[in-house]
């Protein structure tokens, strides 16, 4: 069992694990950061509300220099990846952290820095590795990765503009991006609107 001192995203994998993502350091205050992994409940099956979901690990993540703040995991295989929220246009980072890893503590590696100066509040990877989605309080920014994570960096995302502060998550789904705001609303991107990489 776990309080929630600041989580910020929740991602899966394709075994059937969710996980939480507790990265959010507004001001950069904590020293570490952690992901917890636990299995997603039957979603046809009627809950027991009386019995907390069993956390199965725990990352407990470092920095590799000034603690900073983020809002983003997804999962790919054995490699958790965060993206880093910076309020002073700074580009966004991308930091990646080993699942498989039996250490209890690692330090973020990062592999990636994007032409992106906004701050970032939600990624997604789409099923088939080809696309990354990230999303601002500007708009929607797609990057044509082709299963190369760490070389978005060089590359140019198709962008949507859609001013929107309160924008805080995003995900592929079928023919659409789309993204949840805290305001409890949502939008739908077709994806062919970012079919067209800048080069």
């Amino acid at each position: 069992k776990r309080g929630n001192r600041d989580w910020e995203d929740l991602s899966i994998d394709d075994a059937g694990h969710l996980y939480i993502a507790e990265i959010g350091n507004n001001g950069g205050r904590f020293r570490e950061t952690a992901v917890y992994r636990l299995d997603e409940p039957d979603p046809f099956k009627k809950p027991d509300n009386a019995r907390p979901l069993e956390i199965t690990h725990e990352w407990r993540l470092r920095f590799p220099d000034q603690p900073f703040d983020a809002e983003s995991l997804f999962i790919r295989e054995t490699t958790g990846y965060v993206i880093s929220k910076y309020l002073n246009a700074s580009q966004a980072e991308i930091y990646t952290f080993d699942l498989a890893s039996s250490e209890k503590f690692q330090t973020l590696k990062k592999v990636a820095t994007l032409p992106i100066r906004a701050p970032v509040t939600g990624a997604a990877l789409s099923a088939d590795n080809a696309r990354m989605a990230l999303v601002t309080g500007l708009g929607i920014h797609v990057f044509h990765i082709d299963g190369n994570i760490e070389g978005a960096g060089s590359l140019q995302p198709a962008f949507v503009p859609f001013l929107n502060p309160s924008m805080e998550a995003v995900c592929f789904a079928g023919d659409f991006v789309v993204t949840t705001c805290e305001d409890k609303t949502m939008a739908f991107f077709a994806r062919n609107l970012f079919d067209t990489p800048k080069k």
